[in-house]
């Protein structure tokens, strides 16, 4: 059983067939029952996107960042249909077209991390296995607890 709380995510697929030259009332027709909420559209202008997320929850920021994701690994996806790609297995699909390299914030003297995210958590690991990783709530996570229970059982 995992300590961490999980997201919950819907994503929406609409399409009004019969339906021409109108619009549905996007205010009213799809709740917010979730954290994180993506609905498409199909027009035949082209298709519409929308998300909504729950702000007490989730960093507007990291949504954003997340949406643009979505929206080039969805892009990318169609042109590959439309290219006939069809027999493309999903683990050969790129998600991030280019590595993004370490983003410096606006800061007088910050400096950049010379290795990735997972290489500065196995240090951590290694250096301070008992030190607090994670802190949800009540819930507290070792960096040995959270390594572990990110390694495959086998």
């Amino acid at each position: 059983m995992s300590l961490l709380p999980k997201l919950s995510c819907a994503i929406i697929q609409t399409h009004f067939s019969g339906v021409v030259d109108e619009s549905a009332n996007h205010d009213f027709h799809i709740d917010l029952v979730n954290e994180l909420l993506f609905e498409q559209e199909v027009l035949a202008s082209g298709i519409n996107y929308r998300v909504r997320f729950d702000s007490n929850v989730l960093d507007a920021a990291l949504v954003e960042n997340f949406i643009e994701l979505y929206k080039d690994l969805f892009i990318n996806t169609l042109d590959k249909l439309l290219a006939g790609e069809v027999d493309t297995p999903i683990n050969s699909i790129t998600l991030i077209a280019q590595l993004p390299h370490h983003t410096q914030h606006v800061c007088a003297g910050a400096k950049v991390p010379q290795h990735s995210i997972v290489e500065q958590f196995e240090r951590m690991a290694a250096t301070y296995p008992a030190r607090n990783a994670v802190v949800c709530g009540n819930q507290t996570l070792s960096y040995q607890q959270l390594k572990s229970a990110g390694q495959p059982s086998g």
